[in-house]
């Protein structure tokens, strides 16, 4: 048998467990936890050949992690690579300056309505933050660019 647990916006299934009718509380009970029997990250199957076993999802908060990069800085990069984190997760962000230039990056800024994570250290390139609430992070370059360009024309008059 297949059992779905679906989650409200803004949650996500944190682990599934698997308990008698003799477990009173799944707190610290991680002998139970399952593994392996993860289908996705909403779905398991059981084996309902025992009697008075019960399975429960367990739910956490999720939270964004969003990275943008100005002119100058080629890409930005977060590992884990995911699309939502949970609460007190470790992600390692990296601002990558384009091919051929050694160093571009100027700093980190936050987005006008983004928190800032703790622990972070605006001009430091690459970083590890604790993911504590949304964050929309922007590198930003020191580079100034200056594009230099001659129009050519050619006299068809004669």
């Amino acid at each position: 048998m297949t059992l779905s647990a679906i989650p409200n916006d803004g949650y996500a299934v944190y682990a599934w467990y698997k308990f008698s009718s003799e477990v009173k509380t799944l707190a610290n009970d991680y002998d139970n936890l399952l593994n392996g029997e993860i289908i996705n990250d909403t779905q398991i199957i059981v084996d309902m050949d025992h009697y008075n076993v019960y399975y429960v999802a367990l739910f956490k908060k999720t939270y964004t992690l969003e990275l943008k990069a100005t002119t100058g800085i080629a890409s930005v990069s977060k590992t884990p690579e995911k699309e939502f984190y949970f609460y007190n997760e470790q992600v390692q962000i990296d601002a990558n300056p384009p091919s051929g230039l050694t160093e571009d990056f100027d700093k980190w800024t936050t987005a006008s309505t983004s928190q800032v994570p703790s622990g972070f250290v605006e001009t430091q390139k690459r970083q590890t933050i604790t993911i504590q609430g949304n964050y929309s992070l922007v590198a930003t370059s020191a580079f100034n660019y200056v594009v230099n360009y001659h129009i050519m024309t050619e006299n068809t008059d004669g």
